[in-house]
């Protein structure tokens, strides 16, 4: 068995050992994001207009509690708002420029590593059957006189690590495809509650 593990993680000169390093981090990357993208989600039609509630019951330290308290991009926009409401509209647009400059490299942050082992996971996996055909050549001293049964142990190696690199392929692009669309809707959601809340502060300053 362990004989067969070493023979495994050493195809292609050490490729498959390379894939598999890749297929752990690309399981990491993915499964964190997804943690922190999910951790960072509210409803921003519920929280706005709980907010918003508590801002026409004159209730603002119980507003600006509620954002502190409440995890996520969406919370702590409204609190950024909040808190230069008693200030000018400009300060207030700044700060909250500042915030979602800030925010969207945060939120982007691994993306970037999914959708680079999605490319070179194939490639690499070329490059590992290529070694091992070029190995075969090598040791095969006359190749007019090559059996059937020797061509087994290579092809079978070359269809073991050229799938698995493409399996590494499609794992990536379907993790970096949802992930990138929770991005997004992280994005749309807090652009949304920005509309609404500073809209509603100027409403609520005018009277």
């Amino acid at each position: 068995m362990h004989s067969l593990d070493a023979k495994f993680f050493t195809l292609g000169s050490g490729s498959m050992l390379l894939l598999v390093a890749l297929f752990l981090i690309l399981l990491v990357c993915v499964v964190e994001r997804a943690i922190f993208l999910h951790s960072g989600n509210v409803k921003p039609q519920q929280f706005i207009d709980g907010i918003t509630a508590l801002l026409s019951n004159d209730r603002y330290k119980e507003a600006m509690t509620i954002c502190e308290e409440t995890s996520g991009f969406v919370p702590m926009m409204v609190k950024i708002a909040l808190f230069f409401s008693k200030e000018s509209k400009e300060a207030a647009d700044y700060a909250i420029k500042n915030f979602a400059l800030s925010m969207i490299p945060t939120l982007e942050r691994g993306l970037r590593s999914i959708a680079l082992i999605g490319k070179i996971a194939p490639i690499i996996g070329c490059i590992g059957a290529c070694v091992i055909f070029f190995k075969f050549m090598a040791n095969t001293s006359d190749i007019s006189y090559l059996q059937s049964e020797s061509l087994f142990a290579p092809v079978k190696n070359i269809l073991t690590i050229i799938p698995f690199s493409l399996f590494i392929n499609v794992l990536a692009n379907i993790g970096y495809s949802f992930l990138y669309g929770r991005v997004r809707t992280l994005i749309y959601n807090v652009e949304w509650s920005y509309v609404e809340i500073t809209n509603y502060l100027s409403r609520a300053h005018e009277k």
